[in-house]
This record gives structure tokens, C-alpha cells and sequence, in this order.
């Protein structure tokens, strides 16, 4: 019964949550240096319309959701803050910055979409 319990603790869950959010991180930050960097790539200036900007805020919301659970654990408690605004920094970079992982929220969400229409 103890193996079960552990398995489903902090201890295990909120590591695999922050590498998950880091790994996440690293991706959209090589993806877009990658795109920027190669000579001759194409550069397009994307204009998000009323409907995109929608599905990007809501994910958005999942991402709060996602610190607020980090946060909520009491392995860190003594350094809640400064996880937390890392935490932050690193999801605004991926949900407003990273036009690479905007690119992906929004093909997500139309597959979805049209998986039940």
C-alpha cells in the first residue's frame, strides 16, 4: 500500500509536472531559434483574429491552473515565490512569445475541434 501512495505523491508527481513545463520550454525556445536563425527561412508576420486569440487564452488558463497546482504543493514550501515566477516567466514566454508553440495550441485545438464535429 505504501508503493501505491508514493507513487501518487508529490514527491513523484510535481518533478514530472516541472520537467514537463521546462521541457516544454526548451523545445518552443529551440524551435523558434531555429526559425530565426536559418538563412533564407521565411518570415511571416502572423495576425491572430478574434477566434485564435480565444483558443490562446484558454490555454492560457490551463497554464494558471498548472502553477497553481506547483504551488499548491507543500514540498517547496519555502521557495513558493521564486518557483512560481520562474514558472510564470516560462509559460508567458510559450503561450504570447513563442510563435512556434502558438502554432501548435492552435493546430491542437482545430484536430480536436474537428474530431467532434
Amino acid at each position: 500500500m505504501d508503493t501505491f501512495l508514493y507513487v501518487f505523491s508529490d514527491r513523484v508527481w510535481l518533478p514530472l509536472l516541472e520537467f514537463f513545463v521546462v521541457a516544454v520550454f526548451i523545445r518552443a525556445i529551440l524551435y523558434d531559434v531555429r526559425t530565426h536563425l536559418i538563412p533564407g527561412n521565411p518570415r511571416a508576420e502572423v495576425k491572430r483574429g478574434e477566434k485564435s486569440w480565444a483558443i490562446l487564452l484558454s490555454f492560457w488558463a490551463l497554464s494558471i491552473i498548472i502553477i497553481e497546482i506547483i504551488l499548491s504543493s507543500d514540498l517547496i514550501a519555502n521557495h513558493r515565490v521564486i518557483i512560481g515566477l520562474l514558472n510564470v516567466v516560462v509559460l508567458v514566454y510559450v503561450n504570447f512569445f513563442s510563435g512556434y508553440f502558438k502554432d501548435r495550441i492552435i493546430v491542437w485545438s482545430v484536430k480536436v475541434r474537428n474530431r467532434y464535429d
